[in-house]
């Protein structure tokens, strides 16, 4: 298992602009301090130089060479040691050149449009090449979950990160720890980084459960808010009893709302998240959960749901009326625009409509 220290390395280089020393066990490249490098025409020559060092053309070999040392360019902090290392007929130093090119070249793929195959490829590729070069793609990963204007291939670096392994769920929860430090309690802030690496972890399944609930316990309610909504993104079905009882018991509205919102989402549990809705329906008096409860219902289609949703109508709360209209408009299909035709069909239409459900 790789040591605390070899973490906290890693997560230096992740949450600031310094590049971490590597750690003293590990052999290889550093860390730098920025994975996603632009594919300027240098990076790539480089690349490519690095690549025909395992030529087996003995020409190719010295051209690669030759352009390596003209060149200002280098990607790892001791790339140009090696080098010269290499120029001077250090097998050991060319050796390691070329695995540096392989990994660098491997990297391209997650630089591109999303392509399973290829990134699939291309995580098995870098991989095989040793412990540190697994570092080093958990690490670009990670990155590039934490960058916004990536949200679109955010469910496909997850993806790559779970299939990494161990490397990826100690990395994430360092990470997690990290990130939760920072998090300030005040009611207004995104929770992207958050709730991208609490998905991470999630979906180790078994594994990250320890992890999910020591954090659902945080004294900071922002990082609770974050592990709730990351289960109900996560379609984390085995966690409802946690949602269930933030629902119930957190002292922070807006973790309450957030706890509504994800009942709401584990559609495949159904029942039971229908049940927490409803008890939490009868005993919440907050009014700015309550909306969250009556919307959660209706997303769930939960039918029981509407006799109490009716006389929730009653409640002097426009917002309240107006999220309780469109959850029985889900539920029931029907389209009514007032609070009072609501009331005229649960009258003269419910056990009808009722019945029907249950297919008499």
């Amino acid at each position: 298992m790789r040591s605390a220290r070899a973490l906290v390395l890693l997560l230096a280089g992740l949450s600031s602009c310094a590049a971490p020393a590597p750690p003293e066990e590990r052999k290889g490249p550093a860390l730098t301090s920025e994975m996603l490098k632009p594919l300027t025409d240098a990076y790539r020559e480089y690349v490519a130089s690095l690549i025909l060092l395992d030529s087996a053309a003995p020409r190719d070999r010295a051209e690669a060479m030759s352009k390596l040392q003209a060149g200002a360019y280098t990607y790892f902090p001791d790339d140009r040691d090696l080098i010269t290392k290499a120029a001077a007929g250090d097998d050991v130093a060319l050796k390691e050149l070329g695995r540096r090119g392989r990994l660098l070249d491997a990297m391209f793929a997650f630089w591109g449009p999303i392509d399973a195959g290829k990134w699939n490829d291309a995580r098995k590729r870098i991989c095989a090449l040793g412990p540190d070069a697994r570092i080093i793609l958990v690490n670009t990963l990670l990155r590039m979950l934490l960058n916004g204007q990536l949200s679109a291939q955010w469910g496909a670096i997850r993806f790559q990160l779970v299939e990494i392994g161990t490397d990826t769920l100690e990395t994430a929860v360092a990470l997690f720890r990290v990130k939760a430090e920072e998090t300030p309690d005040t009611i207004i802030y995104k929770q992207d980084d958050l709730m991208q690496v609490a998905l991470v972890i999630l979906g180790f399944g078994e594994p990250g459960r320890k992890y999910i609930e020591e954090f659902a316990k945080s004294p900071r309610f922002n990082v609770r808010k974050a592990i709730v909504r990351a289960v109900g993104e996560g379609r984390g079905v085995e966690y409802l009893p946690l949602a269930r009882e933030k629902l119930a018991r957190d002292p922070i509205w807006v973790v309450r709302a957030a706890a509504a919102k994800t009942l709401g989402e584990l559609r495949p549990a159904r029942a039971d998240a229908g049940a927490a809705l409803m008890e939490a329906l009868a005993s919440e008096r907050d009014r700015s959960v309550r909306p969250y409860i009556v919307a959660a219902l209706g997303q769930l289609v939960y039918e029981d749901a509407v006799p109490m949703l009716i006389r929730t109508l009653e409640a002097p709360d426009y917002d309240l009326a107006e999220k309780t209209m469109f959850a029985l408009c889900q539920i029931t299909g029907e389209r009514l625009l007032s609070q009072e035709a609501w009331r005229r069909w649960y009258d003269r239409e419910y056990v009808r409509w009722r019945e029907k459900l249950r297919g008499h």
